[in-house]
């Protein structure tokens, strides 16, 4: 059985310290595991949090975090079901991002993941769509 896997990765841009958390528990899939991803300005109550986790869903949460109060941004959730590999959630890959450019890359992966879900969701939807399916 698997065992407990961890990365934490840290580095800063200019006055802007990221923080990178992977946490996966004993005997769960790599992509069951919890990411997240801080962008904090200044000092540690003055933060932007990108939280990816697997809650029957893939779950793409963005809050911001303050002093006194969690502000709640976007969160999407998608079925895996019909979806291509999530190897960018692989802690393998999470081990990579140490710079801006490695950071860029995953939030690529990220964008083009949660793209592909709206295009499943909306385009037999779409009135223009040629392929009218079943």
């Amino acid at each position: 059985m698997a065992e407990t896997v961890k990365v934490e990765k840290n580095f800063k841009v200019g006055d802007v310290l990221y923080e990178i958390d992977y946490l996966n528990k004993e005997g769960k899939e790599y992509w069951e595991g919890v990411v997240r991803i801080y962008k904090i300005y200044g000092c540690i109550d003055n933060r932007y949090v990108l939280e990816i986790y697997f809650d029957n869903e893939l779950c793409f949460h963005k809050y911001r975090v303050s002093e006194s109060n969690r502000e709640n941004i976007i969160k999407v959730c998608v079925d895996l079901a019909g979806l291509e590999d999530v190897f960018f959630l692989n802690p393998k890959e999470i081990e990579k991002i140490s710079n801006v450019k490695e950071l860029q890359k995953f939030i690529k992966h990220v964008k083009n993941f949660v793209q592909d879900a709206g295009i499943i969701l909306t385009e037999e939807l779409d009135p223009y769509n040629i392929d009218r399916g079943a």
